[in-house]
């Protein structure tokens, strides 16, 4: 689990990663809120470091956050369409 924080942390907080490792991309975390609490966990984990380093104007890759309502774990296996539609736009970065 150590390794996995730190390649998150150089993926999404360190700046010549960043501008080394796909410059122009931005991060959509999405979580969904009937998800087991391991992956909540690490949704505002992430939400609360980024707000952080946000308030101290600190470098970071652009990073947004999306919670889905009534979704879990499968969500992309329940609710098809609305997977697609809400992962189209976060690449077309409309959420």
């Amino acid at each position: 689990q150590t390794s996995l924080r730190d390649l998150t942390q150089r993926a999404l907080f360190d700046k010549g990663t960043v501008k080394a490792t796909f410059p122009g991309v931005s991060v959509v975390q999405i979580s969904c809120l009937r998800s087991c609490g391991g992956l909540l966990w690490g949704y505002h984990n992430m939400q609360r470091q980024y707000l952080a380093r946000q308030a101290n104007n600190e470098f970071m890759r652009p990073l947004s956050f999306k919670v889905i309502e009534g979704g879990n774990h499968f969500w992309h296996w329940d609710f098809p369409k609305d997977f697609m539609k809400t992962l189209a736009s976060s690449v077309r970065g409309g959420i």
